[in-house]
């Protein structure tokens, strides 16, 4: 009986991992961006990462409420943040450099819009929809 106890045990074990599996793929790196505003979190907040050398987009997500955005496996190279939330500008950090095995961290301010922004925003769009 112990016997077959013991060979059912090693033939389940094998399937379950030995540990946390969250780590990022050799020779990429990660990037921790958060969004502020002052001291305050703007909420839920739209992210695109651009690949500098292609101009491409590489990445887009949200946040979460805290205006958090984790990315875990990037290539090494230099990247564009642009993100943008309901009631803000939309804003940019250039140069932001991903290196292999490593997280960069970065911060980025949110601006709300003001009013005179808004009439300006509104007006264009009247124009673009004549």
């Amino acid at each position: 009986m112990i016997k077959q106890l013991f060979v059912l045990l090693m033939l389940v074990i094998p399937f379950f991992p030995a540990g946390a599996q969250d780590t990022a793929p050799a020779n990429t790196g990660g990037l921790s961006f958060t969004a502020t505003v002052g001291e305050e979190s703007p909420g839920i907040v739209h992210v695109q990462l651009i690949d500098e050398k292609t101009r491409r987009v590489v990445y887009a997500t949200d946040s979460d409420v805290t205006g958090l955005t984790t990315i875990k496996s990037l290539a090494p190279g230099t990247y564009t943040i642009k993100y943008w939330s309901k009631g803000y500008q939309p804003a940019t950090l250039q140069g932001i450099k991903i290196t292999k095995n490593k997280t960069t961290y970065a911060n980025g301010p949110l601006s709300p819009w003001t009013a005179k922004m808004k009439k300006r925003g509104a007006d264009i769009l009247k124009k673009n929809n004549k």
